[in-house]
């Protein structure tokens, strides 16, 4: 698999005292079905400079977006500035230096500032506060250039980056003037944080090295702070931490419950800036780029329910004209009520969660049919089947991917996206009507081949391949060994030869902003956003046993439900199926570092990186391992005794749930990683604890934990399944119950006749 993460800068900042080293720049494998568009033109007239600023806003959201992880917000309470630049005196730099106060019986550390700019009592820096300096700017290449050039002042070499382009290269140096460093130089500037003891006046600050450990003080440059003859000052800037940070999130969520709003893109998230910003640099990129693509609304819009297709709310999003819309985002405040700013990014992010466990899972596997096949397990193992509920939240794939739950038609649309980044349709399918089973059918090679998402299994051939349509068509008696107990699998009368299939796609897929953008995005970048509807279907038109095509009304349903809830439903009803939803999410929000865990699960990047908290060495980077130590933090499970201490209802059910969902996420992590008796351990102690959470009074841990129930049984008979342990394997498949049990029979029997053909093949 190819590492995902594009040797960026890791930035990591330590509470006290950590060098920064700032690098200055210098200058997928489908299965071949060919549904994307690919033609583009270019209009002329943008100067070069415009299209470079262009593709530098692409390329910084790409770099963004690849990079969520790194950019979610883990801590509950951040720091504030409270002095720099803009509260100074005069609108500079506060810069100060270090002295010993005289006649003091034991060392005593003063900051003076010798400008006078500080206003250190106006803007009320207090003891507790953190000054955070900067100081030891060093240049490579500035030092190399001095020592290869006779040896340069510093003014001088100012001088030469001031030189127009072509006098500056006579010196063969190239210049960024307006970051003031040389390009591809490596600029070393070291941090430290040190807390304020005593602010004795507007310029002066007494400052506590007490607090830092032994080897902290030993590393500090107390050589470089303290030379005679020589200026010394430093930029500072001081710093609060505060605890307004969840007080605001948990403010989020009580306004989403309450109001909705909004009610599309609501959710709180650790990298919810980082989203947003992702869009605000993308809707830059759109109003600045030459490129176009060839593009029409699909036909087959005019086959969506009527009941969608009045839905005013939802044709903000879904008309033709907004799916013609040159932005990532809403255009007017209140519009933005309905759609957050950042809720297009969510979906760019859950594109690329899609690619990056999909090209994870199928590395290795050549044959495209066995490629589908383990998309297909990984959406069983990962995401837990619920039975459809109106009096619950519904989800989109990302919402789903998050919390691990789905319905069946859930299931489709996540396997659909997942399929999709490896260039293969599914379309879904429903053999017998409304009474029967939902299939989704992955298009390779002009063929459909059929999952059930709720049986979670694939449907086989006599072979035991996965099927195809065509040759279900063929052979009927294919399905029968899906009955159970008498009770058939196709509703009595079932016609295969003449089934309409729809197509997967949500607004957003359809328009003309996805297909631009997939255009574009190039390379490891690459993200397959746009579905080609009417070409689609064309093809689809030439498989035997469809004889109709049309979009799937689901994802529209989706997006209708979350805007305002069933048709008919009580606006009360409708208001605590916002309040479960808030409460689904609470985990993320008190425990924001299971989020950043699930982040790095879904991106599953692994090898070198460039660290530059550690002098820009490279550094080993794996997401599965960082992911596991996450969700086994205390951090994220903390102990029975600390979530009973908690005064507030909200956040003791958070942290219930934080540590339930991080016990059976480990189990799930455990298995991907191969360590299948880990991964049992993990899901007997999560279905163990289901068990007796349910069985207690306490009714928040029943839920936090009983929703895992059904799902750590299941994937414990996977991870024995693995081990060869297939009679234990085998007996927890048939005793499981919940919406998935008659598929788990159905595999336990599989199990069986596979092991009794193992073993005739041995005699």
């Amino acid at each position: 698999m190819p590492n995902r993460h594009r040797n960026a800068m890791l930035l990591t900042l330590p509470l006290l005292m950590l060098p920064v080293v700032l690098a200055v720049a210098v200058g997928t494998t489908g299965c071949g079905n060919d549904t994307r568009k690919t033609t583009a033109g270019g209009r002329v007239g943008k100067s070069a400079a415009s299209n470079q600023k262009s593709q530098t806003l692409l390329t910084t959201a790409a770099n963004q977006l690849a990079d969520l992880p790194n950019q979610s917000i883990t801590e509950l309470k951040p720091p504030s500035v409270i002095l720099d630049a803009s509260q100074s005196s005069d609108g500079k730099d506060v810069e100060a230096e270090l002295t010993l106060l005289p006649g003091a019986e034991r060392p005593v550390y003063v900051l003076r500032v010798p400008e006078r700019n500080g206003r250190f009592s106006e803007v009320g820096i207090r003891p507790g506060d953190l000054v955070k300096w900067y100081a030891d700017r060093q240049s490579e290449l500035e030092n190399e250039f001095r020592a290869g050039s006779g040896g340069l002042t510093p003014e001088q070499l100012r001088q030469i980056m001031q030189l127009p382009e072509e006098e500056r290269e006579k010196v063969d140096i190239e210049i960024d003037r307006e970051l003031n460093t040389i390009e591809g130089d490596i600029v070393s500037v070291s941090v430290f944080e040190v807390p304020v003891a005593q602010v004795v006046d507007s310029n002066t600050l007494m400052v506590d090295f007490s607090v830092l450990s032994e080897e902290q003080q030993i590393r500090l440059p107390f050589d470089t702070l303290f030379k005679p003859g020589e200026d010394t000052t430093f930029r500072l800037e001081v710093i609060r931490y505060r605890d307004s940070r969840l007080e605001d999130l948990v403010d989020d969520l009580r306004k989403y419950a309450a109001r909705g709003a909004p009610l599309l893109g609501w959710e709180p998230s650790p990298d919810q800036q980082g989203v947003e910003q992702i869009v605000e640099r993308l809707n830059q990129w759109l109003r600045q780029t030459a490129a176009t693509v060839e593009w029409q609304p699909t036909s087959l819009l005019e086959k969506l329910p009527q009941s969608l297709r009045d839905d005013e709310e939802l044709q903000l999003l879904a008309s033709e004209k907004a799916l013609d819309r040159n932005a990532f985002s809403l255009p007017t405040e209140e519009q933005r009520v309905i759609q957050a700013q950042g809720y297009e990014g969510r979906l760019l992010q859950e594109a690329s969660w899609a690619r990056d466990i999909s090209n994870r899972v199928t590395e290795g596997e050549q044959d495209d049919v066995r490629r589908i096949d383990r998309i297909f397990d990984w959406v069983v193992r990962n995401v837990q089947l619920d039975e459809p509920n109106s009096s619950l939240p519904t989800y989109r794939p990302w919402q789903s991917l998050m919390h691990g739950h789905a319905t069946a038609e859930g299931r489709a649309w996540v396997f659909a996206q997942l399929c999709r980044q490896q260039d293969v349709p599914v379309v879904v399918v429903r053999a017998g009507g409304e009474d029967g089973p939902l299939w989704c059918g992955a298009l390779i090679d002009g063929q459909v081949r059929l999952y059930d998402p709720q049986l979670g299994l694939a449907i086989q051939n006599a072979e035991g391949n996965t099927a195809s349509l065509a040759e279900v068509i063929e052979d009927p008696t294919l399905l029968a060994t899906l009955d159970l107990d008498d009770a058939p699998y196709l509703p009595e009368g079932t016609e295969l030869d003449s089934l309409e299939a729809h197509i997967v796609a949500g607004p957003f897929a359809l328009s003309r902003r996805a297909a631009l953008l997939e255009f574009r995005l190039a390379g490891e970048d690459s993200l397959l956003l746009h579905v080609d509807a009417d070409k689609l279907a064309k093809l689809l038109e030439e498989v035997p046993g469809i004889s109709e095509v049309s979009l799937w009304d689901y994802p529209f349903e989706t997006i209708a439900l979350q805007l305002h809830g069933p048709e008919g439903m009580a606006s009360s009803d409708v208001r605590r199926i916002r309040v479960l939803a808030a409460r689904e999410f609470e985990p993320f929000v008190h425990k924001p570092l299971l989020w950043k865990a699930r982040l790095l699960a879904f991106r599953g990047s692994s090898g070198q990186l460039i660290d530059a908290s550690r002098g820009n060495l490279e550094t080993s980077m794996h997401d599965l391992r960082d992911a596991g130590r996450a969700y086994t933090s205390e951090r994220v499970r903390p102990t029975d005794d600390k979530i009973e201490a908690l005064k507030a209802d909200d956040a003791r059910r958070a942290w219930e749930g934080a540590k339930a969902n991080a016990t059976y996420w480990q189990g799930l992590l455990s298995y991907e990683r191969g360590d299948y008796q880990v991964s049992s351990n993990w899901l007997e102690k999560s279905a163990a604890l289901a068990k007796e959470k349910v069985d207690s009074s306490n009714d928040d841990a029943a839920a936090a934990w009983g929703k895992w129930h059904d799902g750590a049984i299941y994937n414990r008979a996977r991870a024995l399944e693995a081990m060869g342990q297939i009679d234990q394997a085998r007996e927890l498949l048939e005793s499981s119950e919940g919406p998935q049990a008659v598929g788990n029979r159905l595999r336990a029997r599989r199990l069986a006749t596979q092991t009794q053909e193992d073993a005739a093949e041995s005699e």
